[in-house]
């Protein structure tokens, strides 16, 4: 587990509804592509899709028809990088339907009433420059474990763990979906940087707000810019993955 993932984790950890189930909690998210401002009826919508059934970087598949999403349905309200306190509020879910139909549920769609708020405009903002923003759903596990001989000759692919059924308890909107960042800040080609590009281009045309990034998940310092983004350079790991770092 990286150190972001860690510091993610423990946010869920302080969920008064994870602490009533005994304090275990995941986080399974997509990087959002296809993601778009529904400006009909004169609303500001973003419609995205919130999961996918792929294998994440700790080996795990979280399966999108496992979702009990009763919770999330009742309290609809979706943040920025799991961070609970109101200033961090991003919008309201108003459609949480599965993809592409329940009999052949894939994932998880959410249309979601953006806030008016700096973060609400950053949200925006990256999803009209780049069509995409990083959404993280955070889960109570219910039954989970190592994958059966059926399950991994089903689902192919190499995984060492599957949550088969979970409670979907709180969606987070994030520049930095947690199964793709690392503390070196080298994360799969494409992606994830995209998004941070683009707000970092975004921040230096003072399009979007520096706190409103940095509380989406941007590697920067809340008051005072630390960050910026240099040319990438991909490199080979000793494990054989191709990766994008910065200088």
């Amino acid at each position: 587990m990286t150190p972001r993932q860690k510091q993610l984790i423990e946010r869920l950890q302080g969920h008064a509804f994870v602490k009533s189930r005994g304090g275990t909690a995941g986080i399974v998210g997509s990087y959002g592509k296809g993601a778009e401002v529904d400006l009909r009826d004169d609303t500001e919508d973003i419609v995205v899709i919130a999961n996918t059934g792929d294998i994440d970087l700790e080996k795990e598949r979280v399966l999108p028809s496992g979702a009990d999403d009763s919770y999330f349905r009742a309290n609809r309200q979706m943040f920025a990088d799991h961070k609970y306190d109101i200033e961090s509020g991003a919008g309201e879910a108003r459609a949480i339907s599965p993809y592409p139909n329940r009999q052949e549920l894939k994932a998880w769609k959410i249309r979601c009433r953006i806030r008016s708020n700096p973060i609400g405009k950053a949200i925006r903002a990256v999803v009209e420059d780049t069509n995409q923003i990083g959404v993280s759903i955070g889960f109570v596990p219910l039954d989970y474990g190592t994958p059966t001989s059926e399950e991994r000759e089903k689902m192919g692919g190499e995984f060492a763990s599957i949550v088969r059924s979970w409670e979907w308890f709180e969606t987070s909107f994030t520049l930095l979906p947690c199964n793709v960042a690392c503390q070196s800040m080298a994360v799969t080609e494409g992606k994830s940087w995209d998004m941070v590009d683009s707000a970092d281009r975004l921040l230096s045309a003072d399009k979007i707000d520096r706190e409103a990034a940095y509380a989406l998940g941007m590697p920067i310092a809340a008051k005072r810019r630390i960050f910026s983004v240099p040319a990438p350079k991909t490199i080979v790991t000793p494990d054989g993955d191709i990766v994008r770092v910065r200088a």
